[in-house]
């Protein structure tokens, strides 16, 4: 039996890669999935063979191929997905181009093909309030979805064009690549257009002409990825083609199907083209050097990419990279986060009782690699980070088992650290090596001496929440004074004590939450008294934000209260939040909201507004998230064989 410590830390290195791989075993459409986009609620949406797939972070919602469904998927083949510039998420396939409606459910066209038995591809740009796509014998057509208005162009006397992908360069211009006839280069304002192809007199339909991606440069030089000429550079002032293969087959053939090219500045640098392959997976090719090397394959014996057969790949905002393949969709981790491990063993501790819970960690006010940790069954542990050792587990031995059962440490302002346990309030003698009890004196009301959070004020005053209401612990008398129910909180069993710049107290208790003028002694109340779920007046964790919002994890999910408007928001479903308890929250630097729950971690950007989920498939053990300290989260998990602790 052992504790497990999970830590989320910059990674050094971008070959340390993390993979989740998705198929329909685990609820896609169909395995052959062919492009995939985030919308503004942080829904992923996949293009399937059968099909759309949307990913929540737990399960899909599939909305499968029904040609007589007017609002639904009726196009077998789906070829793109695009959002507009207020989120909202469009899609093309071989029967005409839709988008969804949010608040239907379901899908409106504005576009459909009149010959449905014919096999047309039809690529999608978004550009302002302007859709772009393009249809074999019509050409290329602009929806203004605002005046509701739709115009087409004829790029050319060839009516039977093929055409596979759209561009916008920086420029204006819309670029389309096409099968077997090159890319055109369209610009709207003069309604003209030019044509780049390989010109080849013995081949009909030369494959270099065959363009399946199109992407551009900071120096604005495009590329493109083909089905038969490898990646391409195309100097557009001087009309010449480069051409680049990633590797030699067997057969000393050039492998030359890309299926996607695209440059991610952020994570890799603005000379790095990633390129997606049918059959080897994802290269990335430096475009200075012109150098491949491999960046995700599909190996037979480790954990990887799905398949090698890539169609395409999206990069979402939290630079999680999402590749759709012939065998499913790849989520691969990599950059600024990754999840590593360290074993803590328990069983030396000889606790009978042990379920191996953390409920809270402090580092030492004096040795920051020093952890003390509240856990459930060993009382207090003391952990040397540096050594990866344990040292020492205090009360463990006591004769009161409730003793073994902590739930808080806390360092007061002159860093004297308190321990809250099941049955009482423990100081820690350190000329002795040893915790000592608080004496308190006959508690009048409460059910108890359970103590579950401790905040020193200004003065050095201990505030303690307990079962018995709000003790205050005077820093120099050591006198204790009691606020239950009878001094106006709205219950005696109180959850989560938070100190404000004003030193005034927000006190979570059992039926809602309080606000304690510590000067005056009045307590009033901030009640969710409409909210359909009574849980979120549970709270369990509460943190200020830079902006004076105050941020609560309750029973019922996780909310946020405007204290001057007294307004609350409550997050769920819509919100790409799937989550009905909350154990505690903690607001780091960038005032992104990281939230334990019942089941995973979360963190919730606020800048995006976008959540995003850690589970076992990232390195955690267990599926039961506790609560956190301010330098961790506190208690993250809980499970059978393993406790765990997440670092911000």
């Amino acid at each position: 039996m052992s504790l497990l410590f999970v830590f989320v830390h910059k990674a050094r290195t971008q070959q340390q890669l993390n993979f989740d791989n998705y198929t329909q075993r685990e609820g896609l459409a169909s395995d052959i999935t062919e492009g995939a986009i985030k919308d503004k609620r942080g829904f992923l949406w996949i293009l399937t063979r059968n099909g759309l797939s949307r990913y929540d972070g737990l399960n899909f919602k599939n909305y499968p191929y029904n040609p007589t469904d007017t609002n639904g998927i009726r196009g077998q083949r789906l070829y793109a997905l695009v959002a507009d510039s207020t989120g909202r998420i469009w899609i093309s396939m071989e029967t005409g181009v839709c988008y969804y409606d949010e608040a239907r459910d379901n899908f409106h066209y504005i576009y459909l093909k009149e010959d449905n038995g014919r096999w047309v591809s039809m690529p999608l740009c978004a550009d302002g309030r302007t859709i772009w796509f393009a249809a074999q014998g019509v050409g290329l057509m602009k929806y203004d979805w605002v005046a509701n208005r739709l115009t087409s162009t004829q790029l050319s006397e060839r009516k039977t064009n093929h055409f596979l992908t759209l561009y916008k360069d920086r420029k204006g211009a819309i670029w389309v690549g096409t099968i077997h006839s090159g890319v055109f280069r369209y610009f709207p304002k003069t309604d003209k257009y030019l044509q780049y192809q390989h010109e080849d007199p013995t081949v009909e339909y030369s494959e270099k002409n065959y363009i399946n991606s199109i992407t551009e440069d900071k120096e604005g030089l495009m590329w493109l990825g083909s089905d038969g000429g490898g990646v391409q550079s195309l100097d557009v002032q001087k009309g010449i083609f480069s051409l680049y293969y990633p590797e030699q087959s067997a057969f000393k053939k050039p492998f030359a199907v890309v299926k996607k090219v695209e440059f991610f500045p952020n994570q890799t640098g603005d000379s790095i083209l990633w390129c997606a392959t049918f059959g080897k997976g994802v290269y990335q090719f430096n475009t200075r050097t012109k150098i491949f090397t491999k960046a995700l394959v599909n190996p037979p014996l480790e954990k990887g990419l799905v398949s090698r057969f890539v169609n395409s790949f999206y990069l979402d905002s939290q630079n999680i990279l999402w590749v759709s393949t012939q065998l499913g969709v790849s989520k691969v981790f990599f950059g600024k986060n990754r999840i590593c491990s360290l074993k803590l063993p328990l069983q030396e501790l000889g606790n009978p009782y042990v379920d191996n819970s953390i409920f809270e960690i402090k580092s030492d006010s004096k040795d920051s690699t020093i952890l003390w940790m509240a856990s459930w069954g060993c009382g207090i542990l003391k952990y040397d980070f540096r050594r990866q050792k344990l040292i020492k587990a205090y009360l463990n031995k006591s004769p009161n088992v409730q003793h073994w059962n902590t739930r808080s440490v806390y360092f007061d302002r002159k860093k004297q650290l308190w321990a809250g346990t099941e049955d009482g309030l423990f100081w820690y003698d350190s000329a002795k090596d040893t915790f000592l009890e608080f004496e308190f004196k006959t508690l009048p009301h409460g059910s108890g001496k359970v103590i579950y959070d401790l905040v020193a004020d200004a003065a050095n005053n201990l505030w303690v929440a307990s079962s018995s209401g709000v003790l205050r612990i005077d820093a120099t008398s050591r006198k204790v004074q009691q606020f239950s129910v009878e001094q106006g909180l709205s219950d005696f069993v109180v959850n989560r004590l938070l100190l404000d710049s004003k030193q005034n107290l927000w006190v979570a208790t059992r039926k809602g939450l309080n606000y304690f003028d510590t000067k005056i002694h009045k307590i009033s109340y901030f009640i969710q008294e409409k909210t359909v779920n009574e849980d979120f007046n549970v709270a369990l964790g509460m943190a200020f934000d830079k902006k004076g919002r105050l941020w609560l994890a309750a029973r019922g999910g996780l909310s946020v209260l405007d204290v001057e408007t007294k307004k609350f928001r409550n997050f769920g479903v819509k919100d790409g939040f799937n989550v009905n308890q909350c154990n505690d929250l903690y607001i780091d630097a960038a005032q992104n909201v990281w939230i334990s729950t019942q089941g995973d971690l979360y963190v919730y950007e606020t800048k995006t507004q976008v959540f995003r989920q850690f589970s076992v498939k990232d390195g955690l053990f267990g599926s039961f998230m506790g609560s956190a300290s301010i330098m961790v989260l506190r208690a993250p998990l809980h499970d059978s064989n393993y406790g765990s602790i997440n670092r911000i």
